[in-house]
């Protein structure tokens, strides 16, 4: 299964009063990573591109598991697969790690849906496409 590797410094805007990553911080540093690896792996691929192509990514789910807690000035890595891909959703998981140390685990359910309407719709072609290659390499 193959992976995207994202890495980040920690930022005091990530942290909590006591410097370590707050935990809502996780949600935006998996998007963040997950966009990477959309524009990294995928041809350029990005979410106004997909959206031209008639669907927009819209989060239906997120889990969390905290492991260790990560802390100012840390440079984390963000580790990417996509889990499982049908018709209507993707699943990602994700690892967040420092040092190779797991210091949180999520797993996102994303939705393809239509930009207009907001309903569900199949993922376009050229992005399941563009996904099943990512998942095979």
């Amino acid at each position: 299964m193959s992976e995207h590797l994202w890495n980040k410094r920690i930022y005091y805007s990530d942290t909590d009063a006591e410097g370590i990553i707050y935990h809502a911080a996780y949600v935006d540093i998996a998007e963040h990573a997950r966009t990477e690896m959309l524009r990294d792996r995928m041809n350029g691929l990005s979410y106004d591109k997909i959206a031209e192509e008639g669907a927009i990514f819209v989060l239906k789910s997120i889990s969390l598991d905290y492991k260790r807690p990560g802390h100012l000035s840390d440079i984390i890595t963000v580790r990417t697969r996509l889990r499982e891909l049908k018709t209507v959703y993707c699943i990602f998981e994700q690892l967040v790690e420092k040092d190779g140390v797991v210091l949180a685990e999520i797993v996102t359910k994303i939705a393809f849906v239509s930009p207009k309407t907001m309903r569900p719709v199949p993922c376009p072609e050229k992005v399941a496409e563009a996904l099943r290659r990512f998942k095979e390499e």
